[in-house]
């Protein structure tokens, strides 16, 4: 669709000489209306939104609250979540009759300005907002203001109410907003808490679990194991695929390439400004594509040289423009630089870097377009990027492992926008965990990589398992051994590789999938670690590597 919008484009600009003599010739110019359209909406229902959004807090009493769940279509985490978050806004719609709840979608430029303007710096994110009668001094610092007459996305507030806001972590169900509500609105004196409900309901000061007594109740045995009947083979776990795929080294180059334009597209301001010391990681992974893909290098060199070039800090307005320029978007030239005529050829001249990179497309830098990954995991394209870059320096440079694994860290730190995904990487990290300590080689450097994402998989097939049982009130079917549970998770066998990609890679037991026993076990500690979900037992590590160079090579 965006060739054809383009080709319609081109073909206007070739009859615009023509245009003196259309007095002349029997010319009909049909203009259809041709969609440029993206595979997804992500401003689906977004100017509602803001309508709804800008209609509440120019009416907003006191006492009113409004709760905005700030997240990004790309951000797989919040994908996770929108189904609670579904259920919870119509608990709380029917529970308080003056709190609202607002989704915001960065991923949609009509949202940017809003997420420049409550500082988002990872997703999701959420902001509390409501009117107070006075600013908030002393332990309340966290509190940030819209006054009256404060410019908010290009939009000025012209009411006289006072609106406060602040951060607030997730809430997964009723119990949890109402405990938030009494920790920080409450006992609030700015805060009018009369009607507000919350305030008066009776929320233990621990939070129990009632929605995961089932598994308790019903399950026996320990971590890792599995339900059923199987005599010896009960504490044995059977290999399945969950979803298997396959894909070639040229959809792997152009995953990868997608999201790291993706991400110089969308992730590196997140609406922010951007300094020199922002794109630094960036270069710096550019310059180990460019060795492991010798046919980019010219490509990716002028990318390099481009934003090296610019004069930071740059406003996001400049940066996008910069971007969209690089991109073959704009037409003058970059922002922060010298002119054309100072040395800097302006994109899309004979001479000048090619608009788009060659293996990865011609769609938009504004969208992934993956091939192996799914379209909306910008973090899928990240651990192909990361396990690529472990088996070139298997292959290729050997000796500098530290200096990889410290590129990597960086680049995960500054463009990843998930804020828990970070924590985790830089835990295992500052723990030991997955072997990061014991990282000696080249070798040990490709496995760290390998146990922590298959760690990340199990951890996000727990969280989505807890989830989904919080959205259907607690009350799943298990498996018997027979059938499968329809839970969507649960005893799925998820960790990579996969028997039938590698039959020997799997040492036929260990923990590799989330069964009643492990959350039997979870619940009874009340939490998990993330060295709970390391799956190395179950894999033949030798063999791992072979596949993972076979991959990744």
């Amino acid at each position: 669709m965006v060739a054809l919008c383009r080709g319609l484009l081109r073909v206007l600009l070739l009859l615009l000489p023509l245009l003196p003599l259309l007095p002349l010739l029997p010319v009909y110019i049909i203009l259809a209306n041709v969609p440029c359209a993206r595979s997804v909406d992500v401003c689906k229902g977004a100017e509602e939104t803001l309508s709804k959004f800008w209609d509440t807090i120019e009416n907003a009493k006191h006492g009113d609250v409004m709760l905005i769940n700030i997240k990004n279509y790309y951000c797989p985490a919040c994908n996770r979540y929108i189904d609670v978050w579904n259920k919870l806004e119509e608990e709380i719609s029917n529970y308080e009759s003056n709190v609202s709840l607002f989704v915001f979608d960065c991923s949609c430029p009509l949202f940017v300005p809003y997420c420049r303007f409550f500082k988002v710096r990872y997703f999701p994110t959420f902001r509390l907002l409501h009117p107070v009668y006075d600013y908030m001094e002393g332990k309340n610092t966290d509190y940030k203001y819209i006054a009256p007459e404060t410019e908010m996305a290009n939009r000025k507030y012209n009411k006289e109410l006072l609106l406060a806001y602040r951060e607030v972590d997730r809430v997964n169900n009723l119990p949890q907003f109402q405990r938030m509500m009494q920790t920080h609105l409450c006992k609030n004196v700015n805060f009018n808490h009369i009607d507000l409900k919350s305030c008066y309901a009776d929320v233990p000061p621990v939070e129990e679990s009632p929605e995961y007594a089932m598994f308790i109740a019903t399950t026996n045995g320990a971590i890792g194991g599995t339900t059923g009947k199987g005599g010896a083979n009960a504490n044995r776990m059977a290999v399945e695929r969950w979803k298997g795929k396959t894909f070639t080294k040229d959809d792997l180059k152009h995953d990868i390439m997608r999201g790291m334009l993706f991400t110089l597209r969308r992730n590196v301001s997140l609406g922010l400004d951007v300094e020199k010391s922002t794109v630094e990681p960036f270069l710096v992974m550019a310059k180990i594509v460019s060795d492991m893909y010798p046919e980019l290098a010219k490509w990716l060199g002028d990318l390099r040289e481009r934003l090296a070039a610019q004069r930071y800090p740059l406003r996001y307005e400049q940066w996008s423009k910069v971007v969209d320029e690089l991109a073959g978007m704009g037409g003058s030239a970059p922002v922060g630089t010298a002119s054309s005529m100072g040395g800097i050829t302006p994109v899309g001249s004979a001479s000048g870097m090619e608009v788009i990179p060659p293996d990865v497309g011609s769609t938009p830098w504004s969208e992934p377009k993956f091939k192996v990954c799914e379209e909306n995991s910008v973090l899928c394209s990240y651990w192909l990027l990361f396990h690529k870059i472990s088996v070139h320096c298997l292959m290729r440079d050997k000796e500098r492992y530290h200096f990889y694994m410290s590129a990597l860290t960086n680049y995960t730190r500054n463009y990843l926008n998930c804020e828990s995904c970070i924590q985790h990487f830089v835990t295992a990290q500052e723990s030991c965990y997955y072997g990061f300590c014991n990282i000696h080689s080249a070798e040990s450097f490709v496995i760290f990589l390998w146990r922590i994402h298959n760690a990340v998989t199990l951890r996000s097939m727990y969280e989505s398992i807890v989830q989904e049982t919080q959205v259907r009130g607690g009350q799943p079917e298990l498996t018997d051994g027979k059938r499968e549970s329809k839970i969507q998770f649960l005893n799925r066998d998820l960790a990579f590789p996969p028997e039938k990609q590698c039959k020997f890679c799997r040492s036929g037991i260990g923990f590799t999938r989330i069964t009643p026993p492990f959350i039997t076990h979870a619940m009874k500690q009340k939490s998990v670690s993330d060295l709970d979900f390391d799956a190395i037992d179950g894999f033949s590590v030798k063999q791992v590597l072979n596949h993972l160079v076979e991959v990744y090579s």
